[in-house]
């Protein structure tokens, strides 16, 4: 150590420098994140060895399809163990941000919409229609954040009018095989 550093052994920060912050981090936990996604395979798996018939099933198609299936269950695995986590310190998090801002933390689901990208939104919305009205209509009930509620009410249109083109052309496709048309 050099003399222009004085050893400082006690727990106090030096004067006029920033306070040291100890943050409980939490543990990575990669085994339980491979183990979720493992699961998730394992369940893929049997969906899949159950719903084929078995006298059109080779083992090289159930192999290559287990190869193909298997990155993208530990990713989802690990997924869902991190939305717990989060989930989990949520609490925490929220009596410190009370603490620092004086005014309540926002929920769960008014981050989740203030993060997402607009585009990402209106995406979400063309793929998922059924289940983008279902989260829009549920974050402008929940949502406070002027923002999350905007993405909200983005979801929630883009889905319906996705949700209702379908029905529509299910509609007319059943009236024409019907021959009422």
């Amino acid at each position: 150590m050099s003399e222009a550093q004085p050893m400082n052994d006690s727990a106090e920060p030096a004067p006029g420098g920033p306070p040291e912050q100890h943050r409980a981090r939490t543990p990575k936990r990669w085994w339980l994140r491979i183990l979720v996604g493992l699961c998730i395979f394992a369940a893929a798996m049997v969906g899949i060895r159950f719903g084929l018939p078995s006298d059109e099933t080779s083992l090289s198609y159930v192999l290559v399809l287990a190869a193909a299936l298997l990155p993208f269950c530990l990713l989802a695995g690990t997924g869902i163990v991190k939305v717990v986590q989060d989930f989990a310190g949520n609490a925490a998090r929220s009596r410190r941000f009370l603490e620092e801002h004086g005014r309540p933390a926002p929920a769960w689901i008014d981050k989740q919409f203030i993060k997402t990208p607009g585009w990402v939104i209106i995406l979400l919305g063309l793929i998922f229609n059924g289940g983008a009205v279902v989260v829009g209509l549920l974050g402008l009930l929940v949502c406070e954040h002027r923002l999350a509620r905007r993405h909200a009410r983005q979801l929630l249109i883009v889905g319906g009018v996705i949700t209702a083109v379908a029905v529509a052309l299910i509609a007319v496709w059943v009236l024409k095989s019907l021959d009422l048309i």
